[in-house]
């Protein structure tokens, strides 16, 4: 049995994927793109996260098209970064301030 029939019986029993970057979409990136497409044409879920908002979407070209469904960590809004701040303290008091330290 070939590797792509292997991949794509596995892909059938509801395989899902999670691509996780510094940031994306890039145009340096433009290989996982690729890899992100022909995952797909198997049949397989992807799901996109990136750290942070590539600095200059307007150049991406081709990789432009990910910009949308691709979920962004940063930034955190300062009120929400306090809240899980005060309810990691509430939660685990002596955790938080050794770590804090």
């Amino acid at each position: 049995m070939s590797r792509v029939s292997k991949i794509s019986q596995k892909s059938k029993s509801n395989v899902h994927v999670a691509y996780i970057c510094q940031s994306f979409p890039d145009t340096t990136l433009t290989f996982i793109a690729r890899e992100i497409d022909a995952i797909r044409r198997l049949g397989t879920k992807v799901s996109i996260f990136a750290n942070r908002q590539p600095p200059e979407p307007s150049r991406l070209g081709e990789v432009a098209k990910y910009l949308a469904e691709t979920t962004y960590i940063q930034p955190i809004s300062f009120p929400f970064l306090i809240y899980c701040h005060v309810k990691t303290f509430l939660r685990r008091p002596a955790t938080y301030v050794r770590q804090l330290s």
